[in-house]
């Protein structure tokens, strides 16, 4: 059942994409990209249209793509589900369905040095991801949209901004406590800079 919230800005429950399918935007990937650095080959295991993965080759990145739909939008290999495979790469990149992030999370750990992975703020909450994952495995950096990011079905925002969305990075080898840091919009991040030029 949708809360006040969610009711008052419009969201709803139903109509959702099969296997939690929504495209990264662009700028989001980009956002990431310009401020942590991987390794190749990059694995990006829920694919889906590409979204993340045409970026990285843009970035000159070597980029391996696969994800557990069979259908024909789907950019790289169809049919392989990321959480029965055993290969192991440099990086890992994605923007897993919320419903498996844990699991996604558990097994990228295992495959990969470094993982960045896009998702709800609230992936942070839960005893369960914090007994399973957060307790044992903390991630070295938290970049949070101060802007809310909306997800893309068809090509089309949904949820009309009303998500707060982060990357999630983590580093093998890293023990510390997470740093925070926080994505501007390139738009609001300019308007920002007027302001202060002002003052």
């Amino acid at each position: 059942m949708a809360t006040r919230n969610q009711r008052a800005t419009g969201w709803k429950e139903t109509g959702r994409q099969k296997d939690d399918y929504y495209s990264t935007p662009r700028w989001a990937v980009e956002a990431l990209l310009d401020r942590e650095i991987f390794e190749s080959p990059v694995w990006e295991c829920a694919s889906g249209d590409g979204a993340i993965s045409k970026v990285l080759e843009e970035r000159g990145y070597t980029v391996i793509s696969s994800d557990l739909r069979q259908d024909e939008t789907v950019y790289g290999e169809k049919g392989v589900n990321f959480l029965f495979e055993t290969k192991k790469v440099k990086s890992i990149i994605t923007n897993p369905p919320f419903k498996s992030g844990l699991n996604f999370v558990l097994h990228a750990l295992e495959c990969a040095d470094k993982i960045a992975i896009f998702g709800r703020i609230q992936f942070l909450e839960s005893f369960e991801r914090y007994e399973k994952l957060f307790s044992k495995h903390s991630p070295a950096r938290v970049y949070v949209f101060s802007g809310r990011c909306s997800c893309l079905k068809n090509g089309e925002p949904v949820n009309a901004g009303i998500l707060c969305f982060a990357w999630f990075v983590w580093e093998k080898g890293f023990t510390g406590k997470p740093v925070l840091d926080w994505i501007v919009p390139k738009k609001k991040a300019l308007l920002l800079v007027e302001e202060a030029k002002t003052k």
